[in-house]
């Protein structure tokens, strides 16, 4: 029974990097430009997240300059109550908690 359970891990652990080496890999879902964080990008973010679970978001590089993307992107992820995974430059990645709807 051991076994089986492990098994299992491993094969949802593989699914998960598989899905985030897609999302990386792919382009941007959400893209924030100069005019900033408002309700309308909010919004995208959050239905992006509902039906995907996952989203990419990228930070325009006229508002990257002005600004502090690793902030803005905690500041959005805790807006949504979401899971900050990875920043890299002006990109952020974003994935919904378990079990919390948005």
């Amino acid at each position: 029974m051991l076994t089986l359970w492990l098994g299992d891990a491993t094969a949802m652990r593989e699914k998960k990097v598989r899905v985030l080496r897609e999302v990386l890999s792919g382009s941007a879902r959400v893209r924030i430009g100069k005019g900033g964080v408002n309700e309308n990008i909010v919004e995208e973010i959050r239905r992006s997240l509902e039906r995907e679970g996952l989203v990419k978001v990228k930070v325009l590089k006229s508002l990257a300059r002005q600004i502090d993307v690793k902030a803005l992107a905690s500041e959005v992820s805790r807006t949504l109550n979401a899971e900050l995974i990875d920043v890299r430059g002006h990109v952020f990645i974003i994935r919904r908690k378990r079990g919390r709807k948005l």
